[in-house]
């Protein structure tokens, strides 16, 4: 049984972990296009610090800097690569939303709070 489906079958342990099944619609899915524009172009030099933030082992990341080294957008590129990581890590689809990218992007050691702010009016709000 895999966890999605068991979360749904016992639903007092969805609040014991910390999730709604009944969160997550797919209007707070954020669609890669809009996270380019949105986030990758406002702060691409950041990818590591919000894919740490994003629970993206640091094996994918290593993985994805040497994918990407001496391209001349390797931030940008890596970014991306690093979304595409964090989608498919996602088990829960209350993982991969505009909330927990806003998080991580007022994490302390990202910073992004100006964008941040702005994400959470657009999307959230």
């Amino acid at each position: 049984v895999q966890l999605k489906e068991w979360l749904q079958v016992e639903p007092q342990l969805q609040h014991l972990i910390g999730v709604s099944m009944n969160e997550g619609t797919s209007s707070s899915v954020p669609e890669l296009q809009v996270l380019m524009s949105e986030v990758v172009a406002k702060v691409p030099a950041k990818w590591r610090l919000v894919g740490i933030q994003l629970c993206v082992p640091v094996e994918a990341l290593d993985d994805i800097q040497s994918q990407v080294a001496g391209r001349p957008d390797s931030n940008i590129h890596a970014f991306e690569l690093m979304l595409g990581k964090w989608k498919s890590l996602s088990l829960l689809p209350q993982q991969y939303t505009w909330s927990t990218i806003i998080g991580a992007l007022e994490a302390p050691s990202v910073g992004s709070m100006d964008v941040a702010a702005e994400l959470r009016t657009k999307y959230l709000d």
